[in-house]
Order: structure tokens, then sequence, then C-alpha cells
């Protein structure tokens, strides 16, 4: 039902059950309003929303810059940084962090550039010559095989509590032996 002003009220099935529960000027509210289950999903949204807010755990900003062969990555790509550990009275978060050519990188969390939780993380790069798709052609990647397939990793990353930033340094390079990596990895936080 529409009020003169406009304003939709809910209204219960029968009027003469309608309640005071909450009027405000020519808004209405029924007590039965738990009857309607969109009203019901549409205050439990707007309170979880409202709830969330600015309630995000501390994180420690995490920059950095990776390095393909020792320069420039043929093209943009992704830093994961997946938890293993958190930190002792910290939870687990991933973060990530889009790079350009020059793998210069700023991770983000819960918003970009703020960071990440402390704890320890395993760290994924991705850099697509042909990105994955459904029906489209085989994907291929920048990264060498021992790197895709698990034979060779990255460095784990740790974010110790109370660090005012730590800066995280990696470059991935073939070998002409085969396509393996060797990697160098510097790790400042302050």
């Amino acid at each position: 039902m529409m009020d003169r002003s406009g304003v939709v009220c809910c209204e219960a099935p029968d009027r003469a059950r309608m309640a005071i529960a909450l009027t405000h000027g020519t808004r209405c509210w029924p007590a039965t309003i738990a009857a309607r289950p969109a009203c019901v999903a549409l205050m439990a949204a707007l309170l979880a929303a409202a709830g969330c807010r600015g309630d995000y755990p501390p994180t420690v900003p995490v920059r950095g810059r990776v390095t393909y062969n020792g320069g420039a990555w043929p093209g943009e790509g992704t830093i994961y940084f997946l938890p293993e550990k958190p930190a002792q009275g910290h939870t687990h978060h991933p973060g990530m962090a889009p790079f350009g050519r020059d793998g210069s990188f700023t991770v983000g969390t819960f918003a970009a550039g703020d960071g990440l939780a402390p704890g320890t993380y395993v760290v994924r790069i991705e850099c697509w010559k042909v990105p994955p798709s459904m029906g489209g052609p085989p994907p291929e990647s920048h990264m060498p095989t021992d790197y895709q397939t698990g034979r060779r990793s990255l460095p784990k990353l740790v974010v110790e509590p109370g660090a005012r930033r730590v800066w995280f340094e990696y470059d991935v390079s073939a070998t002409k032996a085969g396509d393996s990596l060797s990697a160098s990895m510097g790790r400042r936080s302050n």
C-alpha cells in the first residue's frame, strides 16, 4: 500500500493486525514484517552492510617489485599473497596487487593499497601471454613451467606484527638449460 506522500507501507495481511512497531511520519512498518520475506532480507542486508564498515583487522603496508629476467615483464600481471599462517592474534586474509611492465606493486587486502595482515604468506605470480577463458584458445603464461607445476616456488613472505611497512622484491628468470627459474628475494621491514 502507498500513502499520500508516495512512501510504500508494508502491510500485514489483516489490517486489524497492523502494529505500531515503527511509525515515522507517514511511513509505517508492521509488526508482522517477518511474514514478508523480501522485507526481512532487505533489512538483514542493510544491517549487515551497516555493521561491516570500518571493522577490518589491522594491516601493514606492503610494496615491492617483481622483475622478469632482471628487467621488465612482457605484459601486466598480478601478484597474490595467500595466507599460510596468521600471526598470533590475527586472522587469515589473502591480498593481491596488479603490476605493470616495470613490476612495481602495492598490496591490498580489504581496499587497494592497505597492505596485509600480519602473518606468513605463500606468494604466486600470474602474467599471461593468453589469459584463460571459457571456450577460447588454451592459456599461455609468461611464468616458467617449473613455477606453474609447483616444482619451483616463490619464497614466502612474513609480515611481522608491529612492522611499519614491508618491501618484497623478486626476480623470475628462466635459465638457458630449460624452463626452470632462479630467484632472488629481498625483504625489508621497518
